[in-house]
């Protein structure tokens, strides 16, 4: 059942005003605009097509411009200290460090569209176990209205600041998108020759002008999730479907071969979270 009072959450980028109008006079067909993504996938099994086409990992049509956070400056820092006291009680029992991140990114909660901070975190995640952090993250999303995104810094040994306050200025240029072009295909060749990419819904890389030590750097989430329809989504569980020595390995990879300063892992559902951060 749809909701009458649903606010827009996105919106398609080749749905442009041209096609809007065309489609207003008739002259676009569009037989299959209701189908989701698993609909469209049980059709294209029924026509025989190849099962490496058919379940291909879904790309968004605007590329890696949506998964590369632009800022000239950090946000939130007027609110970060307000949200800090209700984060920190919250991560005080499982010996957890939180670090709130001066970016946006987007997520849903009921029929609206968030526009929030996410949280990274710090901590003996191994020790601490799946169930507890993705409990949780459940709670932080919850009770913080500030923010929409928990990850965790897959760095055993990274010690950061409550309240990051500094950003490094990012615009889409052809050298941030090869980065991150050069980021993604590592990470996904690596799970892959580990045989932990088959049971990934959708994986992805995403950017982030993040640099704790100002020195003009990066960081980058992963970001993974297991889903039957896109709309919603749990994320891949670290420990279990990406093992911990993995992550280390490929988080100590990134770093020295792209001069990173965080990789992250989202453990965010969708929702309240998005599988985009943008």
């Amino acid at each position: 059942e749809v909701s009458a009072v649903a606010h827009k959450i996105k919106t398609h980028h080749n749905d442009v005003p041209i096609i809007q109008a065309q489609r207003e006079k008739g002259l676009i067909v569009e037989p299959n605009r209701d189908l989701h993504k698993d609909e469209v996938r049980q059709i294209g099994s029924l026509l025989g097509l190849p099962d490496e086409l058919v379940h291909r990992q879904p790309f968004p049509g605007p590329g890696l411009a949506i998964r590369t956070i632009c800022t000239d400056a950090p946000y939130g820092l007027d609110q970060a200290k307000a949200l800090m006291q209700t984060i920190t009680p919250l991560c005080s029992g499982l010996s957890v460090s939180p670090s709130l991140l001066p970016i946006r990114s987007v997520g849903v909660q009921g029929d609206f569209r968030s526009y929030r901070q996410p949280l990274a975190l710090c901590g003996p995640f191994k020790t601490i176990g799946w169930e507890a952090l993705s409990s949780l993250a459940q709670r932080l999303t919850n009770d913080c209205h500030g923010l929409n995104r928990v990850t965790l810094v897959l760095n055993p040994d990274a010690v950061l600041p409550p309240i990051i306050e500094t950003i490094t200025p990012t615009t889409l240029t052809p050298a941030t998108v090869a980065l991150l072009r050069a980021i993604d295909h590592h990470v996904t060749t690596t799970l892959q020759q580990a045989g932990r990419l088959d049971g990934i819904s959708q994986l992805l890389s995403v950017l982030l002008p993040i640099d704790t030590m100002q020195q003009g750097r990066h960081s980058v989430v992963i970001r993974g999730v297991v889903t039957n329809d896109y709309m919603t989504a749990r994320p891949v569980r670290p420990g279990d479907e990406l093992p911990w020595p993995l992550l280390q390995d490929l988080d100590a990879q990134l770093r020295a071969r792209f001069d990173l300063d965080l990789v992250l892992l989202d453990i965010t559902a969708k929702p309240p979270a998005t599988v985009e951060w943008e």
